[in-house]
């Protein structure tokens, strides 16, 4: 059976949100979660936040899909572009029928619904 899944990274457009590829100017996205307590402990996020870190995190995400690993995308406000976070569609257990997803969204982001509108958009 063939796969339904895109083999190149698409860009979700959401009520309130876009999922999208990492780009370089989310560095500062990055490196704003650097110092959260939950989110270096449970993401890949480098703890620190120095700037050869995040651009290696950053790198990181644009190479998940390629590496079979799943979709990364980061969460941007659907009227400004800015990121505010990432989620991410994860494959590791697909031949098994099963996905799994992750996000985390900025502090100062949160409460405005982006979480929401990203997992709807992803699911939907």
């Amino acid at each position: 059976m063939a796969s339904v899944l895109p083999t190149s990274m698409p860009r979700l457009q959401g009520r309130s949100v876009v999922l999208r590829p990492f780009e370089p100017a989310d560095q500062s996205l990055v490196a704003s979660v650097a110092s959260d307590t939950l989110i270096p402990l449970i993401t890949t996020v480098p703890r620190g936040g120095g700037p050869e870190e995040v651009a290696a995190y950053i790198e990181r995400q644009q190479r998940r899909l390629a590496e079979g690993a799943g979709y990364s995308f980061a969460i941007a406000d659907g009227s400004t572009g800015e990121g505010v976070g990432q989620i991410g569609l994860w494959l590791r257990d697909a031949d098994q029928g099963r996905a799994t997803i992750g996000y985390w969204v900025a502090p100062h982001f949160r409460r405005r619904g982006f979480a929401r509108d990203a997992l709807a958009t992803l699911t939907a």
